[in-house]
C-alpha cells in the first residue's frame, strides 16, 4: 500500500525505481518489480493510503 508516486528525487534511494518509472504509482512498479524475480507470486498493488 503506498499513495506517493515516483519522483526523480526517488531514483537514489530506491533500487525497484528507474527513470521511466516517474510519475507511476509506486505500489504498482513495485509489484511489477517483484514478479521479475518471482513471477509466480501473488501480489496485490494498492495506490492507496491505509488511513482511507
Amino acid at each position: 500500500i503506498d499513495l506517493d508516486t515516483i519522483d526523480v528525487s526517488n531514483l537514489n534511494r530506491q533500487f525497484l525505481f528507474q527513470k521511466c518509472h516517474v510519475g507511476r504509482s509506486k505500489a504498482e512498479v513495485a509489484k511489477e518489480s517483484a514478479l521479475r524475480f518471482n513471477p509466480k507470486a501473488k501480489i496485490v498493488a494498492h495506490h492507496d493510503s491505509v488511513l482511507k
